[in-house]
């Protein structure tokens, strides 16, 4: 395989304690090759795969969010997106997966004990409810297809709020 890329990240103070954060990945990727062993013989089975994009990797990953934090009044707060582009099901290429969000928030208020602390948090997860599917079946590999009674892959884990409570020390 060949790939290139590139990676950027970004921390900037808006206001006060207003930040906006992120970071993206671009690359290009394509298989330069394709053989196998099998048992001691290569099996060059696939070579039509030669210059497709490999599977289950997408052109573009990023994230970003606005993080509020204040830890004189113990509070922050947090709403972020990751973002995975478009990416293929397997080697051939022949399924598409269109690429997708996940929002999420995530806000705390700390309680100091002593020189130790509490906070108490609460996040939610996929806060836009986003369906989508992540990756088809790894082991299904080229014997995916798509239009039939079903399809064969990860989704999007759905909405889902968590509390929690951290103890620093």
């Amino acid at each position: 395989t060949e790939s290139y890329g590139g990676e950027a990240t970004l921390a900037l103070r808006l206001v006060g304690r207003l930040f906006l954060e992120g970071n993206v990945t671009l690359q290009d990727h394509r298989y330069t090759d394709f053989r196998r062993m099998v048992g001691n013989v290569v099996d060059e089975t696939a070579p039509n795969n030669v210059g497709k994009e490999l599977e289950r990797q997408p052109n573009i990953l990023y994230n970003a969010g606005l993080f509020y934090r204040d830890y004189e009044r113990r509070v922050d707060a947090s709403v972020f997106t990751n973002y995975t582009g478009d990416n293929y099901t397997a080697a051939n290429n022949s399924i598409k997966l269109g690429g997708f969000h996940v929002v999420n928030l995530d806000a705390g208020y700390r309680i100091p004990i002593n020189d130790n602390s509490i906070r108490l948090g609460i996040n939610v997860f996929n806060i836009l409810d986003t369906d989508a599917t992540t990756e088809g079946s790894p082991r299904q590999d080229i014997h995916q297809t798509t239009g039939g009674e079903y399809f064969v892959g990860r989704p999007v884990l759905r909405r889902r709020v968590t509390a929690r409570a951290t103890f620093n020390f």
